[in-house]
């Protein structure tokens, strides 16, 4: 019975292995957090937690069979039942352990995953603030500039000084500015209005 549950001991203690590199590995990675790292150990973790629950499973159904004495052909004295209990228990508490070390990682991955996404959204909301605070300058800019686009095109440099008209400049100035000055009352009410409603 010692050379079976060394058949279960061996890829235990590889598994063990395995999981103490993915744990030390995980932990180096706290400072550079990765989602693509993150998701790769996850990964590897559930191939873990699978292969845990299988032989578990196997070493379960040994265990239920060694109870039950389902073997008619082999006859097993009592001493040798509880060797073999014992080693069936013990390689499933193994296991076990193994279970709940690749769990309690593939948990950790999955946390630090959300965390990861959720610092990238925050940090995308907080470029649209910034974007939207250029968009708002941008508008100021375009309402400022825009009363005097419309006296341009609506007297269409026809002005004596430009040596094209005889509209004086002073009417484009004196019909710009208090239409810019109009123009930014709307913006200004608007606003306000804006603010009323959030």
């Amino acid at each position: 019975m010692s050379c079976r549950t060394d058949v279960f001991r061996l890829p235990a203690f590889s598994q063990k292995q395995l999981l103490n590199v993915m744990k030390e590995k995980i932990m180096t990675e706290t400072n550079r957090l990765s989602l693509s790292n993150e998701l790769y150990f996850r990964d590897i973790l559930q191939d873990q937690l699978s292969n845990a629950s299988y032989m578990l499973q196997l070493t379960s159904d040994q265990n239920k069979i060694l109870q039950n004495g389902r073997r008619p052909t082999i006859t097993i004295s009592t001493d040798q039942r509880g060797v073999a209990d014992h080693a069936v228990a013990e390689v499933y508490s193994l296991f076990q352990n193994l279970h709940s070390q690749a769990q309690s990682l593939h948990e950790k991955c999955t946390q630090r995953m959300t965390v990861i996404s959720n610092e990238s959204m925050l940090a995308e909301s907080q470029r649209a603030i910034q974007q939207a605070k250029l968009v708002t300058k941008l508008t100021l800019v375009a309402f400022v500039y825009l009363p005097f686009t419309f006296t341009a095109g609506f007297f269409s440099m026809n002005f004596k000084e430009l040596g094209t008209g005889i509209i004086p400049l002073w009417i484009f100035f004196a019909a710009s500015l208090p239409l810019m000055f109009v123009t930014m009352a709307f913006f200004a009410l608007d606003v306000q209005t804006v603010k009323r409603v959030l």
